[in-house]
């Protein structure tokens, strides 16, 4: 079990290189458009990931509030935050760097549908069936029932590449005679691996371990939390897009709003500092923004 995972280490450069070049190809010049001409409204000089990231979620708090529909924008800081992971913390992105990158991880996230023996159905309503996951991660358990969860996210990382013949070395390869494109790329594994651990950090020790059911629920949500991801990104980036985030308690809802607005509004006045905003700009609307907001919060749990 340890020799394999190590296989599956050593298989991941080349795995991530064809991967992102095969994401790129896909990603049309009507998408990078349409992305540029969005992120030159918040990004107005190159800035690392972290400040670019920040710089778009401030945006869209303020651009989705009305009604409080930036309930999309955390999905979309969290996809940010994927897109990014890979790129060195101190590398400037210019806007055609941002929407390289971006457009082509959010195409690839759509291959978690395409994970062979996960399941099937679209991105925003994925079914990891009985018939389908649980055998395929039965057999992958070979003699063992179930895991402890330190282990589910180096299983599922390892599932998630193991793609026929891809997981063995090419010297160990002449037997296998499958010929076919790769389904997903190293992206939709990395952001799984990352899912997997957040989730067992959440729910800890399962009694019992974490068998097919379990492991394939986890799967399931993975997707789902994925679609969410790409959904809020599209609406965000390609504005006439259909959204089908779904939309959180009216309350919880509202708080977020104001907790986002007013996250916005505090970057303002720390990035513009000693320089009082002009009546009736831009900038005056988003430090006014957040305390508003927070005021309709907090009066509507009062009368709730």
């Amino acid at each position: 079990m340890i020799a394999m995972k190590l296989v599956f280490l050593l298989l991941v450069p080349t795995v991530a290189g064809n991967s992102l070049r095969q994401a790129r190809v896909a990603v049309t010049p009507q998408d990078i458009e349409e992305c540029e001409s969005r992120a030159k409204l918040f990004l107005k000089e190159p800035a690392v990931p972290a400040a670019a990231i920040e710089d778009a979620t401030d945006y869209c708090a303020i651009d989705k509030k009305v009604d409080d529909k930036n309930y999309v924008c955390p999905h979309v800081k969290e996809g940010l935050q994927g897109a990014f992971a890979r790129l060195p913390e101190d590398k400037k992105l210019s806007v055609s760097d941002f929407c390289e990158v971006s457009e082509a991880y959010f195409i690839g996230l759509r291959g978690a549908t395409r994970v062979p023996n996960a399941g099937s159905g679209p991105i925003i309503n994925f079914d990891a069936g009985r018939h389908d996951c649980r055998p395929a991660v039965r057999a992958a358990l070979n003699e063992e029932k179930s895991l402890a969860a330190a282990h589910v996210p180096d299983f599922w990382y390892a599932m998630c590449l193991n793609q026929d013949c891809a997981h063995f070395l090419p010297s160990r390869t002449r037997w296998c005679n499958v010929d076919k494109q790769p389904t997903h790329g190293v992206e939709v594994c990395t952001a799984l691996r990352k899912f997997a651990t957040d989730e067992t950090t959440v729910l800890g020790a399962k009694e019992g371990g974490y068998g097919p059911k379990a492991l394939c629920d986890m799967y399931e949500d993975f997707v789902k939390e994925m679609g969410q991801d790409v959904e809020a990104y599209e609406h965000f980036i390609h504005i006439d897009t259909r959204h089908r985030i779904e939309t959180p308690h009216d309350k919880k809802r509202a708080l977020k709003s104001s907790q986002l607005t007013n996250d916005a509004a505090a970057h303002s006045i720390r990035d513009n500092a000693g320089s009082p905003p002009r009546s009736g700009s831009r900038q005056a609307a988003h430090l006014l923004a957040g305390p508003l907001t927070m005021a309709v919060a907090l009066l509507s749990t009062l009368y709730v």
